[in-house]
């Protein structure tokens, strides 16, 4: 889990980055997939994929919203959809987008 907090007086309670089962296998899919050809690449990608979910920390609504009132930000080719909760956002799906990932998103 990443914190945010600002010491400010009108500072909120710090946020937190949670991901889902779903979010997290989809993650280690990703890098196992790429790391077939290469653990390097692999592990460079799976790093940047977190950095820009990191980001929703600081800027929760970056992302575009979604019909059904989530969220998503594109590191290209990755489509990482959340949700923001009271705590902070949570990161619910990381999809290819190269594939059909709004039907997956529907299953």
């Amino acid at each position: 889990m990443t914190g945010f907090s600002d010491d400010s007086d009108d500072a909120k309670t710090a946020l937190t980055l949670e991901f889902t089962r779903d979010a997290i296998a989809e993650l280690e899919n990703i890098h196992a997939r790429i790391a077939e050809d290469s653990l390097e690449r692999a592990d460079k990608i799976a790093a940047a994929i977190k950095r820009t979910c990191s980001l929703l920390l600081t800027s929760p609504k970056m992302g575009r919203p979604l019909p059904d009132g989530t969220r998503k930000v594109t590191k290209k080719p990755w489509i990482i959809v959340y949700d923001l909760l009271p705590t902070g956002p949570m990161v619910l799906h990381v999809f290819d987008s190269r594939q059909d990932w709004q039907a997956r998103l529907l299953n």
